[in-house]
């Protein structure tokens, strides 16, 4: 869980959140939104963020949060962070056709989570031979107290908020 540690910086003179990172919530290649085989996602209708390439089956908190909504059928999942941001956790692209097969969640709604806590299991094989693309979407659906985000691929935590 190293890469999980320190994942919120404080500004010390004022007791305030300067930053909020936020990390991938599975294994797999970080991609641009642009790149998901779903306008919704890749136009940003939603919000911005990024999405991920899964090679893990494991699906985990991605900031520490709140669950505020799970979709009836299991593909997409909400969380709200103490600042206010909200995100939004979308496994696969067209899954919802799935009726919740391929998805054993490990939360529900109301739970508070940490960084790294398990929120569920994703069977990609299951979903590929189903024909579906396994693309994990999050998309920041409100900045909340924040102002700014920065997606960077190239560091453990994926977006920076601030």
């Amino acid at each position: 869980m190293g890469l999980f540690n320190k994942f919120l910086n404080k500004d010390k003179q004022i007791g305030k959140t300067s930053s909020l990172y936020i990390y991938s919530p599975v294994k797999g290649e970080v991609i641009d939104i642009e790149e998901v085989k779903d306008p919704i996602f890749s136009k940003k209708i939603m919000g911005d963020g990024f999405a991920v390439i899964p090679k893990d089956k494991e699906i985990t908190a991605p900031v520490d949060g709140k669950v505020e909504f799970i979709a009836e059928t299991k593909h997409g999942i909400s969380l709200k962070t103490k600042e206010g941001l909200e995100l939004f956790i979308h496994l696969g692209i067209d899954t919802v056709n799935l009726k919740g097969e391929g998805f054993r969640m490990k939360v529900k709604k109301g739970d508070v989570l940490k960084v790294g806590d398990p929120i569920c299991q994703y069977d990609i094989d299951f979903i590929k031979n189903k024909g579906f693309d396994t693309t994990v979407v999050l998309v920041i659906t409100s900045l909340g107290d924040f102002k700014n985000m920065k997606v960077d691929k190239t560091r453990n935590n994926v977006v920076e908020v601030y």
